[in-house]
């Protein structure tokens, strides 16, 4: 392999691997800050519900109307209109399951399929309480949950995972670009590098084939630098120049 390739395979991958880790940690982090402002975000949101569920059902217990199926179910629709104001986009949903895994409550018309309702059940009969990440129709969503007794809800304030994401998939898409684009401008300067920086010791080599070639002692080797490479361009001159005597002497 030439001293040209070397370069090249030596120091490209050194840029990658710097360019990957700057962009992979600049991900996690992305992804660390939104998660965090997604938790307290719906977290304020489903302490906000379960506060205002909290005084319809105080309201209920003072009047002795918690006994009164018609009053429980008026209470419940007031929860579901407070629920709709405390949205702020499409993406967001916000609803409540009951222990056979039936929707109680919805900001929108939710149908559940078996994988949601054994989803579902699962946080429900876990006591999954608090942030969590769970599938609901085909989409990954995000969210907070909690449990209702009063009412023996368990509710979901949640949003769709790629509204809070699509930032971080921004960014890892442009790591990807800026690492492909550095990579190609990196090859393209190291070749150009690499090229200037071995020119001299191949025209070295070219001058000594063409003096053993020739036989022509008299040719000297071009001195373009003043480093190790043209100490060595000098010092081929000097044992050209020595053989050319020799050789004078012996003829």
């Amino acid at each position: 392999m030439k001293i040209r390739s070397k370069i090249i395979w030596i120091v490209l991958p050194l840029l990658i691997a710097a360019l990957l880790i700057t962009g992979v940690i600049s991900s996690e982090s992305a992804r660390s800050g939104i998660t965090k402002l997604a938790v307290a975000s719906l977290g304020f949101k489903a302490q906000d519900l379960d506060k205002y569920m909290q005084s319809q059902w105080d309201l209920l217990v003072q009047n002795k109307l918690s006994g009164s199926q018609e009053y429980v179910q008026t209470a419940e629709n007031a929860v579901v209109s407070y629920a709709d104001t405390i949205i702020r986009g499409n993406t967001e949903l916000i609803f409540a399951i009951d222990s056979a895994g039936n929707v109680t409550m919805s900001t929108k018309n939710l149908k559940l399929s078996s994988a949601d309702r054994a989803e579902l059940l699962k946080l429900y009969n876990g006591n999954k309480i608090g942030w969590e990440d769970f599938q609901l129709n085909g989409v990954e969503r995000v969210g907070q949950t909690f449990y209702f007794q009063p009412f023996g809800w368990f509710a979901f304030v949640t949003d769709e995972k790629s509204a809070f994401y699509q930032e971080v998939t921004n960014i890892t898409y442009q790591s990807i670009a800026v690492l492909a684009i550095s990579c190609i401008v990196s090859l393209i300067l190291l070749m150009l590098f690499s090229s200037y920086l071995t020119r001299p010791l191949t025209r070295v080599v070219g001058a000594m084939k063409g003096i053993i070639k020739d036989n022509d002692l008299s040719s000297r080797v071009a001195v373009e630098y003043r480093d190790e490479i043209g100490e060595l361009a000098n010092t081929v001159n000097i044992m050209i120049g020595e053989l050319d005597e020799a050789y004078r002497q012996i003829k």
